[in-house]
């Protein structure tokens, strides 16, 4: 009897092994073991590869290994665990990630598995103590103090202040 997509068995085993978390069945063929899942990406038990077929043994048992999308990632060198979410002040815009980046000094991040930080915007500039382990909410953002303004979308560094002209506050 031979062993559906998902599952493989050594020579002269009296029964076929499913594939476990972290590794998937990626040529259909149930005498070659399963292929551990690269960085970035995950595998529950018993998946195949969409175009493993092998004398009409199909996968219908999952899509194999999986990219961790935009937003999380998996950072513990193990397939079998599912993506986790970038945590506050971090985010990942692409896709199969091992770690999220920490937001620029002049954003911030306040949910978690986002794709982008938000910028302080106008009248506002970073703090740049946060810039080790990205800002967690807009009270990272620092108004100009009086007489100053910030015109610019982002703005970094407390430089990013201008005088406002003579008459104007």
């Amino acid at each position: 009897k031979a062993c559906s997509a998902g599952h493989y068995s050594a020579a002269q085993a009296t029964q076929c092994t499913q594939c476990p978390a972290g590794k998937t069945d990626d040529d259909g063929r149930p005498s070659t073991p399963c292929v551990t899942c690269g960085a970035g990406k995950y595998s529950p038990a018993g998946t195949c590869t969409a175009d493993a077929t092998d004398a009409g043994n199909t996968c219908s048992a999952g899509a194999g290994c999986q990219d961790c999308p935009a937003g999380q990632y998996d950072d513990d060198g193990s397939a079998t665990t599912t993506c986790e979410v970038c945590p506050l002040g971090k985010y990942q815009p692409d896709a199969a990630h091992v770690a999220c980046i920490n937001c620029d000094v002049g954003s911030y991040q306040d949910a978690v598995g986002q794709q982008v930080c938000v910028n302080c915007g106008r009248g506002r500039y970073g703090d740049a103590t946060l810039s080790a382990t990205g800002a967690v909410s807009e009270t990272a953002c620092i108004a100009c103090i009086q007489g100053k303004y910030a015109d610019q979308p982002i703005n970094n560094l407390e430089s990013d202040c201008k005088d406002c002209a003579a008459g104007r506050y």
